[in-house]
Protein backbone atom coordinates (compact mmCIF):
# COMPACT_ATOMS: atom_id res chain seq x y z
CA UNK A 1 0.00 0.00 0.00
CA UNK A 2 2.60 2.74 0.78
CA UNK A 3 3.97 1.96 -2.56
CA UNK A 4 1.20 2.46 -4.14
CA UNK A 5 0.88 6.07 -2.57
CA UNK A 6 4.12 6.93 -3.24
CA UNK A 7 3.53 6.35 -7.24
CA UNK A 8 0.38 7.94 -7.16
CA UNK A 9 1.10 11.06 -5.80
CA UNK A 10 4.68 10.89 -8.01
CA UNK A 11 2.20 10.86 -11.03
CA UNK A 12 0.04 13.02 -9.92
CA UNK A 13 2.26 15.74 -8.55
CA UNK A 14 3.95 14.94 -12.55
CA UNK A 15 0.59 15.62 -14.30
CA UNK A 16 0.09 18.54 -12.54
CA UNK A 17 3.14 20.47 -13.95
CA UNK A 18 2.14 19.60 -17.81
CA UNK A 19 5.25 18.13 -19.15
CA UNK A 20 3.32 15.83 -21.15
CA UNK A 21 2.77 18.74 -23.39
CA UNK A 22 6.22 19.04 -23.75
CA UNK A 23 6.49 15.92 -25.12
CA UNK A 24 4.07 16.00 -27.57
CA UNK A 25 5.39 18.85 -29.05
CA UNK A 26 8.88 17.48 -29.53
CA UNK A 27 7.38 14.28 -31.27
CA UNK A 28 5.27 16.93 -33.60
CA UNK A 29 8.41 18.42 -34.74
CA UNK A 30 10.73 15.30 -34.66
CA UNK A 31 8.24 12.85 -36.38
CA UNK A 32 7.61 14.42 -39.55
CA UNK A 33 11.46 14.75 -39.96
CA UNK A 34 11.78 10.70 -38.68
CA UNK A 35 9.30 9.73 -41.43
CA UNK A 36 11.17 11.89 -44.43
CA UNK A 37 14.26 10.87 -43.32
CA UNK A 38 12.75 6.63 -43.32
CA UNK A 39 10.72 7.12 -46.86
CA UNK A 40 13.86 8.53 -48.56
CA UNK A 41 16.42 5.61 -47.61
CA UNK A 42 13.45 3.61 -48.98
CA UNK A 43 13.20 5.60 -52.01
CA UNK A 44 17.32 5.32 -52.58
CA UNK A 45 17.10 1.19 -52.15
CA UNK A 46 14.41 1.48 -55.33
CA UNK A 47 16.18 4.14 -56.94
CA UNK A 48 19.61 1.74 -56.75
CA UNK A 49 17.58 -1.44 -57.36
CA UNK A 50 16.31 0.18 -60.86
CA UNK A 51 19.84 1.64 -61.84
CA UNK A 52 20.89 -2.30 -61.23
CA UNK A 53 18.22 -3.70 -63.17
CA UNK A 54 18.97 -1.24 -66.26
CA UNK A 55 22.91 -2.12 -65.96
CA UNK A 56 22.56 -5.22 -66.54
CA UNK A 57 19.95 -5.53 -69.23
CA UNK A 58 22.47 -3.04 -71.19
CA UNK A 59 24.99 -5.42 -69.95
CA UNK A 60 22.96 -8.50 -71.33
CA UNK A 61 22.09 -6.80 -74.30
CA UNK A 62 25.51 -5.40 -75.33
CA UNK A 63 26.84 -9.52 -74.66
CA UNK A 64 23.66 -10.84 -77.11
CA UNK A 65 24.92 -8.27 -79.88
CA UNK A 66 28.30 -9.35 -80.20
CA UNK A 67 27.23 -13.24 -80.78
CA UNK A 68 27.58 -14.45 -83.90
CA UNK A 69 24.28 -14.93 -85.83
CA UNK A 70 22.45 -12.22 -83.68
CA UNK A 71 19.48 -9.78 -84.97
CA UNK A 72 18.13 -7.32 -83.43
CA UNK A 73 15.43 -8.49 -82.30
CA UNK A 74 17.28 -10.97 -80.43
CA UNK A 75 19.22 -7.78 -78.72
CA UNK A 76 15.89 -6.71 -77.55
CA UNK A 77 14.22 -9.87 -76.22
CA UNK A 78 16.80 -10.79 -74.19
CA UNK A 79 17.16 -6.48 -73.21
CA UNK A 80 13.05 -7.05 -72.47
CA UNK A 81 13.67 -10.48 -70.68
CA UNK A 82 16.06 -8.93 -68.31
CA UNK A 83 14.13 -5.65 -67.81
CA UNK A 84 10.84 -7.92 -67.08
CA UNK A 85 12.84 -10.18 -64.81
CA UNK A 86 14.00 -7.33 -62.56
CA UNK A 87 10.29 -5.65 -62.35
CA UNK A 88 10.59 -3.14 -64.83
CA UNK A 89 8.09 -2.40 -67.61
CA UNK A 90 9.74 -2.75 -71.14
CA UNK A 91 7.61 -0.23 -72.88
CA UNK A 92 9.09 2.31 -70.71
CA UNK A 93 12.66 1.81 -71.25
CA UNK A 94 14.21 3.79 -74.56
CA UNK A 95 16.23 1.81 -75.76
CA UNK A 96 19.34 2.81 -78.18
CA UNK A 97 21.52 0.03 -80.41
CA UNK A 98 24.24 0.61 -82.29
CA UNK A 99 27.58 -1.08 -83.48
CA UNK A 100 30.50 1.11 -83.58
CA UNK A 101 33.14 0.01 -86.38
CA UNK A 102 36.78 -0.50 -86.15
CA UNK A 103 37.05 3.05 -87.31
CA UNK A 104 35.28 4.47 -84.40
CA UNK A 105 32.21 5.17 -86.58
CA UNK A 106 28.93 3.96 -86.05
CA UNK A 107 27.75 1.24 -88.94
CA UNK A 108 24.30 1.40 -89.04
CA UNK A 109 23.69 -1.82 -87.75
CA UNK A 110 22.74 -3.24 -84.91
CA UNK A 111 24.72 -6.34 -85.37
CA UNK A 112 27.87 -6.62 -84.53
CA UNK A 113 29.42 -9.59 -86.19
CA UNK A 114 32.95 -8.79 -87.48
CA UNK A 115 36.10 -8.57 -85.00
CA UNK A 116 36.87 -5.93 -83.69
CA UNK A 117 33.16 -3.96 -83.88
CA UNK A 118 32.18 -2.62 -80.64
CA UNK A 119 28.78 -2.99 -79.48
CA UNK A 120 27.00 0.04 -77.87
CA UNK A 121 23.53 -0.59 -75.62
CA UNK A 122 22.01 2.38 -74.07
CA UNK A 123 19.11 2.11 -71.79
CA UNK A 124 17.12 4.74 -69.98
CA UNK A 125 14.37 4.44 -67.74
CA UNK A 126 12.23 6.86 -66.30
CA UNK A 127 11.99 6.57 -62.25
CA UNK A 128 8.97 7.51 -60.25
CA UNK A 129 9.23 7.93 -56.72
CA UNK A 130 6.41 5.60 -55.11
CA UNK A 131 6.04 7.12 -50.95
CA UNK A 132 7.54 10.69 -52.03
CA UNK A 133 5.74 10.75 -55.10
CA UNK A 134 3.73 14.18 -55.02
CA UNK A 135 7.36 16.23 -53.57
CA UNK A 136 9.57 14.01 -56.06
CA UNK A 137 7.67 14.01 -59.37
CA UNK A 138 8.27 18.28 -59.70
CA UNK A 139 11.91 16.54 -60.53
CA UNK A 140 11.53 13.72 -63.11
CA UNK A 141 14.23 11.35 -63.04
CA UNK A 142 15.46 9.10 -65.90
CA UNK A 143 18.51 6.37 -64.82
CA UNK A 144 20.58 6.03 -67.90
CA UNK A 145 23.07 3.17 -68.43
CA UNK A 146 25.32 2.67 -71.29
CA UNK A 147 27.32 -0.75 -71.92
CA UNK A 148 29.41 -1.15 -74.27
CA UNK A 149 31.65 -4.69 -75.53
CA UNK A 150 34.04 -5.25 -78.19
CA UNK A 151 34.02 -8.31 -80.54
CA UNK A 152 36.81 -10.14 -80.37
Amino acid sequence: MITSRIFRSRFQRRSRRGDEGQALAEMAIVLPLLMLLVFGIIEMSNAWRTFQVVTNSAREGARTAILPGTDEPAIMDRVRRTLEGGGLVFDQANITVECIGTDGNPTGSAVCSTSGQEARIGIGYPFTFRVLGVLADLVPITITSTTAMRNE
